[in-house]
């Protein structure tokens, strides 16, 4: 077996770890494969963000512009990943609402080409976390790259799971939240306060039972 197949299993055995953490997250929280997909890409778009900001930073401490072209260019993927992401949002959910009326299931392509960014992105955090001191700038730069390949990543992941079911049932949260809601806006008790003529009408009713 070629390192290209032994990546594209590992992609394959990630895809379904995603979906493990799906399932447990509509459990618990009652997030789908959306919310997740949409929370990875916004730790893609911070992750962008965060590069930009401390490659201009860079760049202005050492007067290199090169870097503050760069943190330009990270700015700018940031918000046009994001909108591009919701696009690829709005578009699963059509297509799976379509192949649900199908009977059809979307078929996820896997491929040797995540691991493979998986494994490049991981050699700098090692690199980071066994060196004797910390640059912060140059901390926040070497972090800063592999937690948007690895959002990425985990974007495309969530967003090919299959799609969830129609009727879904409510989350741990959920519950959580109800039951909260229930005994917040739990109906109080009004003691009743009779007036003299309303006991001296009853006193009559009952002594002519007993007349």
């Amino acid at each position: 077996m070629s390192l290209i197949d032994k990546l594209t299993q590992v992609d394959e055995s990630l895809w379904k770890l995603h979906g493990k953490i799906t399932e447990k997250s509509m459990k618990t929280i009652g997030w789908d494969k959306y919310d997740l997909a949409k929370a990875s890409s916004n730790i893609n778009a911070a992750s962008c963000l965060s590069l930009g900001t401390y490659f201009v930073m860079e760049g202005m401490n050492n007067n290199f512009p090169f870097l503050g072209v760069m943190g330009g260019y990270f700015f700018v993927s940031s918000y046009f990943n994001r909108k591009k992401d919701l696009k690829y949002i709005e578009l699963f959910k059509k297509l799976d609402e379509k192949d649900s009326i199908k009977g059809a299931a979307y078929a996820p392509n896997f491929t040797h080409r995540r691991p493979l960014l998986y494994m490049l992105s991981s050699i700098i955090p090692i690199d980071v976390l066994s060196r004797d001191s910390f640059d912060q700038t140059k901390l926040f730069i070497d972090l800063g790259l592999p937690a948007m390949i690895f959002s990425q990543n985990a974007f495309h992941y969530f967003l090919t799971q299959p799609p969830p079911p129609a009727n879904k049932e409510p989350s741990l949260l959920d519950r959580l939240k109800e039951g909260v809601s229930d005994f917040i806006h739990k109906p109080k008790a009004v003691p009743i306060k009779y007036q003299l003529n309303d006991l001296s009408t009853y006193a009559s009713q009952i002594g002519g039972l007993l007349g």
